[in-house]
């Protein structure tokens, strides 16, 4: 019985201690919790302890009076809010990997108001359907896993219930109200969308703070920058996220000492929070959603030419061109890729594979839309997927350097041979130098259509032929250092002009705009992105290549393939002035 006595108070104790050091220290709560609700979002904001008090902030919503008795029936909208989330991280130098001190500055969520105290507290919630038009707000604290669920009547919880309603989300205006750029400014324009290289920056002018979907929890804020140009619209995102811990495990040194990571513009793991629970979580697009809400505010504000949209990237930013950029061709006529990564491979490939596994966790599992993530950025699958579907991609522009130390160039030969095999438009050029210098000496007329600006001719409204088994094609190799040429193109010099899209005829004349070619040169054409001349799958037409004076050199018959589109096989250039392609229909 002794025994049993000293061995129930051996485990009583603790617990007695506990119990004891709990009511010594409570859990402290914020206080002067205010609401304001503006263009569908409801803008919390509070107080904090003083202190380094090491809590993290849950936000609750209800119906009706939000009690302590009540806390359960409400809804939890957000957990894990970390401290100080009034602060402006991009004016954080650490948000750059830099080590710099800097000043706090917070938040400014009015558009020509003053910012928010950067020690405060701030959560923005967006209004979903169903949510009760006069609601109520509280904000409880955790520390240490324990969370103080007093609610106090105008300290953290609101006096009265806010008037809210679903409504399209807006951006905050950064700058002086007297330069905010007025609504259709861009009207008619053509639009490019630019994407940034890994640690870039970019200035920015819009802040949005994020629904359910576009990040790891709700409200995260996300900012972009738009400029007019004098003959179009430049719209740039900023691939940062904020996630409340350095990555330490990541490859990256600069991953050690940022809580703002970036994506490589695809994405992270939902459960990124937390480094135990990564490898239970699943990767998900979040980058691409938030650049799809950009670009739909921006088509929407500034009514820009929708059919005319380049999207352009280097390094990271070419990396989303590919992988981002080429799966919407209902939204780009055209994408330049700057030494992008073609994929994320392993070891054998120059292991890319890193860049994506310290955000999103291992590769070889499925991703929020059930695909492998491995798999998904691979960029061939975006174009077997378009040849099942019989999609025409955007015109695409891609560089790479053979001895670049950043993007391995092992996986790019097998990447043009894909691009090739295709038949969707585009052309590539490679040489020998590095990441930094890539294309330095390049060919005046491959650096012309490096410029977004060139790719402005392009519209998702107008046909262009797809050049494919050019005979005049560089040879790249197959991956190794001692194979192929050093400096290379494909599809090099073609362009074409002249193009008519008619119910029953489709024409253009072909010619080689540059260079000194060896003649004969003899291409495959494929016509993408046709309008008018619509062709059944199977359905059969004529196909004649002329001279320039329009003399018949060939004639023959062919048919459709199972997506309507028809490829004109070894079409013969015999002059640098081209000749005439024409298809008609035989009904």
């Amino acid at each position: 019985m002794i025994t049993r006595k000293l061995s129930l108070s051996a485990v009583l104790l603790p617990l007695i201690l506990f119990t004891l050091s709990c009511k010594a220290r409570p859990v402290p709560a914020v206080s002067g919790l205010k609401a304001e609700f503006r263009q569908g979002q409801v803008f919390l904001t509070w107080r904090e302890p003083p202190g380094e008090h090491g809590g993290t902030f849950n936000v609750y919503l209800g119906d009706s009076r939000i009690r302590r008795r009540n806390l359960e029936k409400t809804v939890r909208l957000a957990e894990r809010i970390e401290a100080h989330s009034a602060r402006d991280w991009w004016q954080d130098s650490l948000t750059y990997f830099s080590r710099a001190v800097t000043s706090p500055a917070g938040f400014l969520i009015r558009e020509g108001g003053e910012p928010l105290d950067p020690a405060g507290g701030l959560f923005v919630h967006t209004v979903r359907e169903g949510e009760p038009a006069q609601a109520w707000y509280a904000v409880t604290m955790t520390v240490g896993g324990v969370e103080n669920r007093d609610i106090m009547r105008g300290m953290n919880t609101l006096e009265e219930p806010l008037s809210q309603k679903p409504m399209p989300i807006q951006p905050i205006w950064l700058g002086d109200p007297a330069d905010k750029p007025e609504p259709g400014a861009a009207a008619g324009l053509p639009a490019m969308f630019s994407l940034h290289g890994r640690g870039g920056s970019e200035p920015v002018t819009w802040l949005v703070f994020g629904d359910r979907e576009m990040g790891w929890r709700e409200g995260l804020p996300f900012k972009f920058q738009t400029v007019m140009k004098e003959k179009y619209l430049r719209i740039a995102p900023t691939d940062r996220t904020w996630v409340g811990r350095t990555l330490s495990e990541s490859w990256d040194a600069r991953d050690h000492f940022s809580p703002a990571i970036d994506t490589f513009w695809y994405g992270y793991n939902d459960h990124i929070y937390d480094r135990q629970l990564m490898d239970t979580g699943t990767p998900v697009n979040y980058t691409e959603r938030k650049n799809r809400w950009i670009l739909a505010w921006a088509q929407s504000y500034f009514r820009p030419d929708s059919q005319r949209v380049v999207l352009e990237g280097g390094s990271m930013g070419g990396c989303g061109g590919l992988s981002w950029g080429l799966r919407h061709p209902e939204l780009f006529s055209a994408v330049m890729a700057a030494v992008p990564l073609v994929g994320y491979f392993g070891a054998d490939w120059g292991g890319s594979e890193k860049r994506l596994t310290a955000v999103c966790g291992p590769l070889d599992r499925n991703d929020s839309e059930g695909v492998i993530l491995r798999e998904r950025m691979d960029s061939r699958s975006v174009l077997q997927e378009a040849e099942e579907k019989g999609l025409d991609l955007p015109f695409l522009v891609i560089s790479n350097a053979r001895r670049d130390g950043s993007i391995p160039w092992r996986p790019n030969p097998r990447y043009y041979r894909a691009l090739n095999e295709s038949r969707q438009g585009f052309m590539a050029a490679w040489d020998n130098l590095t990441h930094a210098d890539c294309m330095d000496n390049a060919d005046p007329w491959f650096k012309k259509w490096m410029d977004p600006q060139t790719l402005f001719y392009f519209s998702l409204g107008e046909s262009f032929p797809a050049f494919s088994n050019y005979s005049l094609d560089s040879d790249p190799g197959e991956g190794d250092s001692s194979q192929g040429d050093l400096i290379g193109y494909r599809n090099f010099g073609l362009e074409w002009k002249d193009l008519t899209d008619e119910p029953s005829e489709y024409a253009l004349t072909v010619f080689l705009a540059a260079g000194k070619p060896k003649l004969p040169a003899i291409v495959d054409i494929t016509p993408r992105r046709v309008q008018r001349f619509a062709l059944k799958p199977d359905e059969e037409i004529v196909l004649i290549e002329q001279s320039l004076e329009g003399k018949e050199l060939l004639r023959k018959k062919a048919r459709a393939d199972h997506t309507g589109h028809v490829t004109f096989y070894k079409f013969m250039l015999l002059s640098k002035q081209g000749n005439r392609l024409v298809i008609r229909k035989t009904g």
